[in-house]
């Protein structure tokens, strides 16, 4: 069996990879006064995601169970697609929790083919889908260069 390279499927990988890593580092620096730990981010935690490159269009899926429309933002920013937002969930001591609660932020790199006028965002079920459509690419037409 074969594996095709994809570049930009490895680049992503890499990106996630390197949140991954850069997320666990970070909350093992020591915590506040105050018991929050720092964030040079600006978030608590980092919702998962995948992008998938099809024929015509870009999309990212993100998840983000339990978060209400109104504690999620997205925006473009230099070349950036931006998702951040914030989860809450009820604390009881008695409680064992695993799911991330707090402020996040996921940052994705717009390739440069991407029609930035375009993009659109629908959020259901938990999962933000982020279409970035690519632009028309007007075929090159092939110029025979005389030789002198």
């Amino acid at each position: 069996m074969s594996h095709l390279c994809d570049p930009l499927r490895d680049l992503f990988r890499l990106q996630d990879r390197m949140n991954q890593v850069f997320e666990e580092l970070t909350q093992d620096r020591t915590c506040h006064a105050d018991g929050q730990a720092p964030d040079p981010e600006g978030s608590d935690w980092v919702p998962a995601a995948d992008v998938d490159e099809q024929e015509k269009e870009y999309v990212v899926a993100v998840d983000l169970p339990g978060i209400d429309r109104p504690q999620l933002e997205i925006e473009l920013e230099k070349e950036k697609i931006l998702v951040r937002g914030m989860r809450s969930i009820d604390k009881r001591e008695t409680r064992r929790g695993e799911r991330p609660a707090g402020r996040f932020l996921r940052r994705f790199d717009v390739p440069p083919n991407v029609d930035q006028a375009a993009i659109t965002a629908d959020y259901k079920d938990g999962v933000l889908m982020v279409r970035l459509p690519k632009r028309d690419q007007e075929k090159v037409a092939r110029v025979q260069i005389q030789i002198q």
